[in-house]
């Protein structure tokens, strides 16, 4: 979790809470697909709030998955927490159109912790707003990131 590049999931070993809850999904017979966030890890800025990039970035590994040769069922979902959330959302939108043609059958999408409408609470707060005590650093870190992603 966080916004450096040594932070890509695919360069961080998983928590004991995520092992525990990808290993259900995985005896239940489930496939999980997992991809970096654009622009972690690699060159350039991390596409925060660009839903288009990220629907890409997912939605090009549950297709890659399904050029393995293993026995996969074309249906799948997608699920995803906090910015997880969001990508899952993005990717929700776009599943139909950016997998035509590769004979997968998207069925939906759970998505909690959700952050949403962003642009109108940047747009509320302006520089007078007043943050609770001790959320100073963290809200000033987060707005960053909030803005380097409106870039794109």
């Amino acid at each position: 979790v966080g916004l450096g590049d040594d932070c890509t999931p695919s360069a961080q070993p998983r928590s004991q809470r995520d092992n525990e809850y990808l290993s259900h999904w995985l005896e239940q017979g489930y496939v999980v697909v997992g991809s970096d966030y654009t622009g972690l890890g690699t060159p350039g800025l991390m596409s925060y709030l660009n839903s288009v990039a990220t629907a890409h970035a997912i939605i090009d590994s549950v297709i890659a998955a399904h050029h393995l040769d293993l026995p996969l069922s074309p249906m799948w979902a997608l699920v995803g927490q906090s910015q997880g959330g969001a990508a899952a959302v993005a990717s929700a939108r776009w599943a139909t159109e950016f997998s035509r043609g590769t004979g997968l059958d998207y069925r939906g999408v759970v998505a909690t912790g959700t952050p949403a409408n962003i642009d109108d609470v940047v747009i509320t707060a302006g520089p007078d707003m007043v943050l609770p005590p001790g959320l100073g650093p963290i809200a000033s870190a987060y707005a960053a990131y909030i803005l380097a992603g409106f870039r794109e």
